[in-house]
């Protein structure tokens, strides 16, 4: 791969994720994400959603406000001081970046389910789990899909409803 990151990706982590993408950390991925979503936020206010995203993860302030400042010093975030709090929102070049972002996380779960689906051949599990190649891609989508929802509110609960008819549906189809 050349200098500007053109050309053949070749091998691990090259194949992964782009030269061209400045950085790889998760903590960066999710704040790019956050205020790409809900436009400005705070450092509290991303420290919240991530943990409520995620159900298990609460970064520290020690982690989320470096990578703030990282992330404005890169240009890919602006603030402006909302009150008595910073507010961060995207750049043009920060939304750049998520575009970015988003193909190489695309090839990165691609290559864990094909990392799976090895495992499962390996452990002499049928492959797919049982689960059929069409579902398979369907389930991808569905969950690409709530990654890049909004469910604030009520939209979490009208989601998973919509979600329970789907299975309850299919539970129907196989008999």
């Amino acid at each position: 791969m050349d200098q500007e990151g053109e050309g053949e990706e070749r091998g691990w982590p090259g194949r992964w994720v782009h030269s061209r993408i400045p950085f790889g950390g998760l903590l960066k991925f999710f704040i790019l994400g956050l205020i790409r979503r809900r436009g400005g936020m705070s450092g509290v206010e991303i420290i919240r959603a991530i943990e409520e995203r995620t159900g298990v993860w609460k970064p520290s302030p020690g982690s989320v406000y470096p990578a703030l400042r990282e992330l404005e010093r890169m240009g890919l975030l602006t603030s402006r001081e909302k009150g008595k709090m910073r507010k961060y929102y995207l750049t043009p070049a920060g939304e750049e970046a998520w575009n970015r972002l988003k193909d190489a996380q695309r090839r990165i779960l691609r290559d864990f389910r094909d990392l799976a689906e090895s495992v499962r051949n390996l452990l002499g599990e049928p492959a797919g789990g049982g689960i059929p190649e069409p579902v398979r891609c369907a389930l991808a989508e569905l969950r690409s899909a709530l990654s890049e929802a909004d469910l604030a509110g009520g939209r979490a609960e009208e989601a998973a409803a919509v979600i329970r008819e789907a299975a309850e549906r299919v539970r129907e189809l196989g008999g």
